[in-house]
């Protein structure tokens, strides 16, 4: 490659001698460098694979949308948060570069955990008049709880009460949820870690889980999502984990019937770090595959689809066990055969030793979450590509804990140009930014100058790589396709 750039420079350099020396003699000198100077610059511009043509209509749509990124740019200083959007910040949420991302059609969300897939703000609107919060001080200050649950500590108020009498205001309780860079110092894993234990004294009311639930789905078809695949962290028991999938479910058959084309699915995880053992995993695997079985989308009774469809592995990666350790698992007959896909959490460190990502494309991953670290494997990102293996891009997340400091540096970009299938995702969205999808879009738009055919391909992709049978991918592209033609008429 090297060789092939000197010589490309030395013909081009002579190019440039023979145009001058043609110039000097027909008296054109004043014009023709400038001319061959800009043809050798286009030379230089990074290809573009990953893109998708546009028509007339989408061209004019992505002139449009250059002055947009051009305003939106003028909004920030130069600085790391760049492409973040400060809650309340009304000069950017009015922008017309984020009314876009508002309007645009995405497609699929294909890696979020649990209810984290919606805004703060309407997830308050769920639980204020149902939630107890606990003042006492201590280690559970803040943490919200079910009226009926047993474990509730003393110093617990109703959660509307605290916020009425002002005793707690919603941007304080939107701080002590949502990571920002004021958690850098005390670390930010360990300020996820606490967001995530802040609401799980709700789940004991299956009632209110299954208004959040349903909130969460409503906020995603606002959010142009038409498919959402959550990953839920499963037990070794059958029925507990069905318990705990219940309200996941009838949340959707109620959804479903006001918008058809909507879905969801699931992706059961088992932890990685010290709390799980490699056998546990796969006893959660065991109980997930048993439940696929049984556990449908029943929406249409007459042809039920599979519920569960994919099998993961969480928790904070360079604190865990490597997934090299569960090779023997995800290499067994009884894994392999069960039809369920795998979509790996790897590549989310910075550490040089971390090779998860040469290990999920050994076990046969379909997509990989995060992949921050991809970028320092040329040769692997090359067969990446070739076996079409996506990467689920959270940009925001790998921001917000500290895997990259500036956007505009982020890695995703340079696996697109790579021409390695990417999708944009949440990941844990509700502790993450305000609005979840819409900002993922507008921070990763921005930051990474996408024009409209690139944001055309991560939108397609969505769907097209998410683990559904074809007749569901079919049904659900031509479903995003029309969203996309009226988005592209109407905006």
């Amino acid at each position: 490659m090297k060789k092939f750039f000197i010589l490309f420079l030395v013909l081009a350099l002579a190019l440039c001698s023979c145009a001058l020396g043609e110039a000097a003699e027909s008296d054109e000198f004043d014009q023709l460098p400038d001319v061959v100077y800009q043809e050798l610059r286009k030379t230089f511009k990074p290809t573009v694979p990953y893109s998708e043509e546009l028509n007339e209509k989408e061209e004019a749509l992505d002139a449009r949308l250059t002055e947009m990124k051009r305003k939106a740019d003028s909004l920030y200083d130069e600085n790391a948060d760049y492409g973040i959007v400060p809650r309340g910040d009304e000069a950017i949420l009015s922008s017309d570069l984020y009314q876009f991302c508002a309007a645009l059609p995405k497609g699929g969300e294909l890696h979020s955990h649990g209810n984290c897939a919606m805004p703060f703000d309407r997830y308050l609107s769920v639980i204020r008049e149902d939630a107890m919060i606990c003042l006492a001080e201590g280690d559970t200050y803040g943490y919200l709880y079910a009226r009926n649950n047993p474990d509730m500590p003393e110093g617990c108020l109703p959660l509307s009460q605290v916020l009425d009498e002002g005793r707690l205001s919603e941007d304080e309780l939107y701080e002590m949820f949502v990571i920002s860079e004021a958690d850098r110092e005390s670390g930010f894993w360990k300020k996820l870690s606490r967001s995530g234990k802040m609401p799980k004294g709700l789940t004991t009311d299956s009632s209110l889980t299954e208004r959040i639930y349903e909130e969460q789905y409503r906020s995603c078809i606002d959010n142009g999502i038409l498919l959402l695949e959550i990953r839920s962290v499963l037990k070794t028991d059958d029925e507990a984990n069905r318990a705990q999938l219940a309200p996941v479910l009838n949340a959707y058959y109620k959804v479903k019937k006001d918008f058809p084309d909507f879905t969801v699915r699931i992706i059961a995880c088992s932890g990685k770090n010290e709390k799980y053992t490699v056998e546990e995993a796969l006893e959660t695997f065991r109980s997930a595959i048993r439940l696929s079985e049984t556990l449908k989308d029943e929406s249409d009774p007459e042809n039920p689809k599979d519920f569960i469809i994919a099998l993961d592995l969480v928790n904070e990666e360079d604190k865990s066990k490597p997934l090299s350790d569960y090779a023997s698992i995800f290499l067994s007959h009884e894994i392999t055969e069960s039809g369920l896909k795998f979509v790996f959490h790897c590549g989310e460190s910075l550490r040089m030793d971390n090779e998860s990502v040469i290990d999920a494309l050994l076990l046969s991953a379909s997509r990989i979450g995060h992949g921050v670290n991809l970028y320092r494997y040329p040769e692997l990102m090359e067969i990446y590509r070739n076996a079409d293996v996506a990467v689920e891009l959270c940009p925001i997340s790998n921001h917000r804990l500290g895997y990259v400091y500036d956007l505009r540096l982020h890695p995703g970009l340079l696996l697109m140009r790579s021409g390695i299938p990417t999708v944009l995702c949440s990941d844990d969205g509700l502790f993450m930014t305000q609005r979840p999808q819409v900002d993922e879009f507008f921070a990763a738009i921005l930051s990474w100058n996408l024009n409209l055919g690139d944001i055309k391909a991560l939108c397609r992709n969505s769907i097209k790589y998410a683990c559904l049978s074809q007749e569901e991918t079919d049904r659900l592209m031509q479903a995003w396709e029309s969203q996309w033609d009226a988005f592209v008429e109407s905006f």
